[in-house]
């Protein structure tokens, strides 16, 4: 059975005499390169900073100038003291699990629970080369503070383009006049994903729309999507004969919402797909005189 113990924010905060304190935004954002993937019961979430290229490397002669910070998400324990004389309790993330008594942090209401977020960065007089792991966070984050991972999350997820109509249907037009371009009035997208070992959905909502008409003319940006005949709104005409294709891409603007909260908050930043039409013929009608048959 494993043993717990929970433990108010400001209390762990307190014990954590010699660990690295930073606000939870503070490790959301920054110049480091995030990225988040599961690694058995814990997240590890990635991040590297070049090192001066002057650095003194240390008596050791191990090079230290591109060192990197390794960030992990996973429970804090509170490790049991060791046999020798004279050692104390200390938190880790690297306990014995038979001797390590698991602190469960409260959080605010207004908060979400996830495993604190700890840091270790490269030191060339341990025998692995790593200094120790230090909190970064306490695992207590707002919406706010998890925006950025699930922005970059929003720009990856799989949006399913906008459909795009032309009229005429039949796959060609005239020269001259009205070729008609529409998508769905209501392409609003909901998706379910994983950030930062937190179930999130994004709901996903068109907001502007950009036409390309294949034949060198000036897109056409719009807040609609257009409509049909004879309501339509995004028309163009063709000024000679070819074959050319239309294609339209949407940029998404996202909400998003964490598993457990009732608020829904806005995504930071947009999303795009683009679509295409099959190939549209254009042609020329031409008027031609024909004599009038005598009765």
């Amino acid at each position: 059975m494993t043993n717990s113990l929970r433990l108010a924010v400001k209390v762990v905060a307190a014990s954590a005499a010699t660990l690295l304190l930073a606000s939870p935004a503070a490790a959301l954002t920054g110049d480091d390169n995030w990225r988040a993937k599961t690694d058995r019961d814990a997240y590890l979430v990635g991040g590297t900073r070049a090192a001066p290229s002057n650095q003194d490397s240390g008596s050791s002669g191990r090079s230290n100038s591109a060192s990197s910070a390794e960030f992990r998400r996973t429970p804090i324990s509170l490790c049991s003291p060791g046999k020798e004389l004279g050692t104390l309790p200390r938190l880790g993330v690297d306990c014995p699990a038979s001797s390590a008594l698991v602190i469960t942090v409260d959080c605010e209401p207004d908060s979400v629970s996830v495993d604190p977020l700890f840091r270790r960065s490269p030191d060339p007089f341990t025998a692995d080369g790593w200094g120790e792991w230090e909190m970064v966070d306490n695992g207590c984050l707002s919406v706010a503070d998890i925006g950025a991972a699930v922005a970059q999350e929003f720009r990856r997820l799989p949006l399913t383009p906008s459909t795009l109509s032309v009229q005429p249907p039949s796959g060609w037009t005239l020269v001259n006049a009205d070729t008609i371009a529409f998508a769905d009035d209501d392409d609003t997208q909901t998706l379910l994903t994983t950030v930062l070992g937190l179930g999130v959905t994004i709901r996903a909502t068109p907001d502007t729309f950009t036409w390309s008409f294949g034949d060198g003319s000036p897109e056409l940006t719009t807040s609609d999507p257009g409509r049909p005949w004879p309501d339509h709104t995004v028309a163009h005409r063709y000024t000679s004969e070819g074959m050319h294709a239309i294609s339209l891409t949407t940029t998404w603007a996202g909400t998003f919402q964490v598993a457990g909260s009732s608020t829904w908050a806005p995504v930071d930043g947009t999303a795009t797909t683009t679509s295409t039409s099959p190939p549209l013929t254009v042609y020329e009608a031409r008027s031609r005189l024909v004599s009038e048959s005598a009765g």
